[in-house]
This record gives structure tokens, sequence and C-alpha cells, in this order.
């Protein structure tokens, strides 16, 4: 299995029965489980917000370099209001080589780590992807995990 089946494995178990949990994707991911919002990143974090204001745990999930890059503002905003949103980064630095450098997510797990009042995650194993998932289920706080593609 790889790290991002055993993260979303076990999010999505617990998530199950839990009507206060939804799923964003920026062109990205399983359209029967995420709410796509298209190549919108800033779009997907502000309805994250508010998602959030309202008691929802909210999962916003695309491509890191794109999540990171293109909704900075955003993100900092919902970390700020300590909202507990879930971003969860696909590709770790060049995972998307093939792409090119825009789709490298060099350096996205420093500027991640200055944001306030986040937790964030490069899980290395299966385990650690678990665990993560775990925390970012339970934290009342903006989480960042970063996932291998």
């Amino acid at each position: 299995m790889y790290i991002r089946e055993a993260f979303w494995n076990k999010v999505f178990a617990e998530a199950k029965d839990n009507k206060n949990v939804i799923f964003l994707t920026a062109d990205y991911g399983d359209p029967k489980v995420f709410t796509n919002v298209g190549i919108a990143e800033q779009l997907m974090v502000n309805i994250a917000t508010g998602l959030a204001l309202c008691g929802k745990k909210v999962f916003c999930y695309a491509i890191d370099a794109f999540l990171v890059r293109r909704a900075l503002d955003q993100i900092y905003n919902a970390c700020c209001m300590k909202l507990p949103i879930v971003f969860v980064g696909s590709g770790v630095d060049r995972d998307y080589l093939a792409d090119g450098a825009t789709h490298w997510s060099c350096g996205n797990d420093v500027i991640m780590s200055e944001m306030p009042n986040i937790m964030y995650f490069t899980p290395q194993n299966n385990k650690q992807a678990i665990d993560a998932a775990e925390r970012a289920m339970n934290t009342k706080y903006p989480f960042y995990v970063r996932l291998k593609r």
C-alpha cells in the first residue's frame, strides 16, 4: 500500500459516519468523495474557511505546489483564526518531476512551518501516514500533511 492510500483509508474510515467532515479538492481526487472546486485553490480554502467557521471539519486536497503557493494568503488567514482545516498536499519535493518545475513542491514544508497555529507532517511510511490521519481527524487546529505521490 502507498503512503497516500494508508492516509486516506484511515481518514475515510474515521469519517465514514460523521456528517461534519467535508472533503474539497482543486481538480484532484475521487469525485465520489471530494467536492471539486476546479483549478481554484484560493476558492477551495475560502470555502473551507466558511465551512470551518460553521463547525465543519474540512479537508482540502490538491497537488502540493498549487495548494501552498496559490492559496498562501487564504491558508495564512485560516491559520490565524485557528480553524480545524486539514491541508493535504500531494507530491513531496519533485514527485511530479516529469510535469516540470511548476508542479514541484520544494520548500513548501518550510513555508507552511511559518504559518501560525499549524501542525504539519510529511509521513515517510504507512505507520506514520496512519498516525497523521488520526491526528488530522482529531485536531482542533490547522493541520498540513504532505503525501508522496
